[in-house]
């Protein structure tokens, strides 16, 4: 009995381990009140320190070809593994009764760079709100083709590490609960100022997947969720939710 319940000990502490070493590997960068050229440095100043994949949660849709587009065209250039933000929305049934999907690009199409690649980030609901659910979705079937959409953190978890996202697509519904720990986990965030002062090393970066978006101060992109069963809810930004779940797949839970 000794050993068995040691064994058992030492089991849940080495999924514990595994649990906190991925969330070591995911890095959150506050954009604050970005603009492109803030935008470029901070992906310039980041790809100096080799990080393994870059993922933006950031909505760009406009290009017009002056300098500021240019240095964050060639910063997105530069990132060898770069994953962009898109939407899904429903936009009703047809006259077959087949609901009607619809793909949006949240970047301007000149932004996608040949190595970029893109997940959705978010599904929108009635009345262009969007809500984080208890479940998200692993993937999504075009409406009129067999393309699939993944995830965008499906995506991201894909570049970092093709096995275990392969993995979890295999193993897994469409449809997922989303394990929020109870709030527990916990990501390493930097603001912009701290990674254009120069404040962060090759090893707070070095490897390890980079999400960059809006965590504040104010309210933008910022909602409410209930973290287990009871009614009580937590606000969190929705690149942290992003970060959850690309967690998650990388645990295969």
């Amino acid at each position: 009995m000794r050993i068995a319940g040691l064994f058992l000990f030492c089991t849940m502490v080495a999924v514990s381990a595994c649990q906190s070493q991925v969330e070591d590997k995911i890095v959150l960068i506050n954009v604050e009140d970005y603009d492109k050229i803030k935008i470029s440095k901070l992906i310039s100043s980041i790809n100096m320190l080799n990080p393994k994949v870059i993922s933006l949660d950031i909505a760009l849709p406009e290009y017009t070809g002056d300098l500021s587009d240019k240095m964050l065209y060639q910063a997105l250039l530069n990132t060898k593994k770069l994953i962009l933000p898109s939407e899904i929305s429903s936009e009703g049934l047809d006259y077959h009764g087949n609901e009607v999907i619809s793909v949006y690009l949240t970047f301007a199409l000149e932004f996608f760079v040949p190595r970029a690649k893109t997940g959705f980030v978010s599904v929108k609901v009635d009345k262009g709100q969007t809500q984080i659910p208890r479940q998200f979705i692993v993937w999504q079937k075009g409406s009129y083709s067999e393309d699939i959409y993944n995830h965008f953190s499906v995506v991201t978890a894909m570049a970092f590490d093709s096995l275990k996202a392969s993995k979890f697509i295999r193993t897994h519904e469409r449809m997922v609960d989303i394990n929020y720990k109870k709030g527990n986990r916990k990501f390493r965030v930097f603001s912009a100022s701290e990674v254009l002062k120069g404040k962060l090393s090759v090893k707070d970066i070095k490897g390890k997947i980079i999400m960059m978006g809006f965590l504040g101060p104010g309210d933008q992109d910022k909602f409410s969720v209930a973290f287990n069963s009871s009614s009580n809810k937590t606000d969190i930004y929705g690149l942290e939710y992003l970060a959850i779940i690309l967690a998650q797949v990388l645990e295969n839970q």
